[in-house]
């Protein structure tokens, strides 16, 4: 995956956090989702469904439009990086 090499599967939590996120790969496809990977939430009606059974598969964060972060957020226990569009 050229994303993971090119951030040497690393993301940082938050600015403020010492702490990192090590990430072994990223889909958008909850099936596909193993331990390790990184969640990118597509925004629509099963969006929240999805991202459960990506978390549950073991993603390690996800990738998110600030509309969903605003009304899931607070349920998600993995960090979540938020984007302009998913």
């Amino acid at each position: 995956n050229d994303l993971a090499q090119e951030l040497q599967g690393v993301i940082e939590k938050g600015s403020s956090s010492s702490e990192q996120v090590l990430f072994s790969g990223i889909s958008q496809d909850s099936r596909f989702i193993k331990p390790g990977d990184i969640f990118i939430v597509i925004p629509g009606d099963q969006a929240e469904s999805y991202t459960r059974t990506a978390i549950k598969a073991g993603a390690v964060a996800l990738i998110a439009e600030s509309d969903f972060i605003k009304s899931f957020g607070p349920k998600i226990d993995v960090p979540i990086i938020c984007v302009a569009s998913a």
